[in-house]
């Protein structure tokens, strides 16, 4: 226990550090996604979940994505 508590420094440091990493690999992964950014009106996530027609997009954008999906559901 001696141990533990004497390098619980060490291990917080260790914890927020990955936190950190994984929250920038998801943040700039989606930010990067389509090559566009962000788009406005829309939440993290919202170009994959397949309800593209829920967000503040422009009507092309959603045609997009919609052939986007359908053509990667062809794929599979």
């Amino acid at each position: 226990m001696d141990y533990f508590l004497s390098h619980i420094g060490y291990i917080i440091l260790a914890a927020v550090a990955i936190a950190a990493i994984g929250f920038a690999l998801v943040y700039f992964g989606e930010k990067n996604s389509d090559g566009e950014g962000f788009q406005g009106g829309c939440g993290m996530g919202c170009s994959g979940c397949g309800n593209a027609a829920s967000c503040g997009l422009p009507e092309k954008d959603i045609k997009r994505i919609e052939a986007s999906i359908a053509k990667d559901k062809e794929t599979d």
